[in-house]
């Protein structure tokens, strides 16, 4: 499977959360929630002295707890120069934004000056 194709399958949930499929925790507001999109599957999840039993399984929505616990369990870490990129990279399109926002508003009071100058 290429990698274009597995980003296609996984993504961020937009909206409320959703209970993780892993921990059975949430919805919590606080953490963010990943979603994997499947060819259906049948499955069960066992839970604090309950069974809910799942007829199709088409997504699995895991926390984000879930999610870094089961990236150290296979030996990936974080690496603190991607952490630095992330931030320079951050700054610097925070700092691209902020210059399109200033040239918007200059573009929007030449045309306001263009228009009263103009003879009609």
């Amino acid at each position: 499977m290429t990698s274009s194709a597995v980003k296609a399958r996984i993504r961020l949930v937009d909206g409320p959360p959703r209970k993780c499929l892993g921990c059975a925790c949430g919805p919590d507001v606080g953490i963010s929630y990943v979603e994997f999109i499947l060819p259906a599957l049948k499955g069960q999840l066992v839970g604090e002295g309950q069974t809910f039993v799942m007829d199709e399984i088409d997504e699995l929505v895991l926390c984000e707890v879930c999610v870094r616990t089961a990236a150290l369990r296979l030996g990936l870490r974080r690496d603190p120069r991607l952490d630095a990129e992330v931030q320079r990279l951050s700054a610097a399109r925070d700092a691209v934004s902020a210059h399109v926002q200033e040239a918007s508003l200059q573009q929007n009071a030449l045309r306001e000056r263009i228009s009263m100058e103009t003879p009609r």
